[in-house]
């Protein structure tokens, strides 16, 4: 009887040691993991901050055209009043914007060519460059408003509008309302359905 009960007491303490050893190292693979994220993140924002920087550096050196997938970076170039001065092309990438946010693009004083890549907020950051001697507007997978396309004749300086996305037969009307002085590419219209 007594060999049974150690038998039982040997294999319950053998049952927590593997128990215990479990948790350790699904601890250390939990801790590992959190560590490899930890420092994923921070490798990813030393890298944004040092394409900032870069960024910074090239416009200050004579670049007028910029790219911007990030906002802290438009805020950053518009906080350097020689970067405001200097940039005059500014394609938008994959970035949603708010109404706040866009007012920082309306700073560059010589804009003239303005892009919008899959992006969401446009409508804000055209209303807020109106002023602006943009030429040129690009939009690719891009929603905007049929008041905002309707308001694009605010443009005064504006030559080129490209849509390189599908445009429907309402906003194309939209544009081909714009002055004549305009020039609107629409290489994607919508094709209507035909019935059966």
């Amino acid at each position: 009887m007594t060999s049974t009960v150690d038998e039982q007491k040997s294999r319950t303490i053998g049952c927590l040691y593997v128990a215990a050893a479990l948790i350790v190292f699904f601890s250390g693979i939990f801790f590992f993991l959190r560590y490899e994220q930890q420092q994923s993140q921070r490798s990813r924002e030393i890298r944004r901050t040092n394409h900032r920087a870069d960024v910074i550096s090239r416009v200050l050196a004579g670049d007028s055209s910029v790219i911007i997938d990030d906002l802290e970076l438009l805020r950053l170039l518009v906080q350097n009043p020689k970067c405001t001065l200097k940039i005059e092309r500014v394609v938008l990438t994959m970035l949603t914007i708010d109404s706040k946010d866009a007012l920082f693009a309306g700073h560059f004083k010589k804009l003239r060519h303005l892009g919008f890549y899959d992006c969401q907020g446009a409508d804000y950051v055209l209303q807020a460059c109106a002023d602006l001697p943009v030429e040129e507007l690009f939009f690719e997978g891009t929603v905007v408003s049929d008041a905002q396309i309707a308001s694009l004749s605010n443009f005064q300086s504006l030559k080129n509008v490209r849509f390189e996305q599908v445009v429907d037969a309402k906003e194309a009307a939209a544009l081909r309302l714009l002055p004549s002085s305009v020039e609107v590419e629409i290489p994607f219209p919508e094709v209507a359905e035909t019935q059966e």
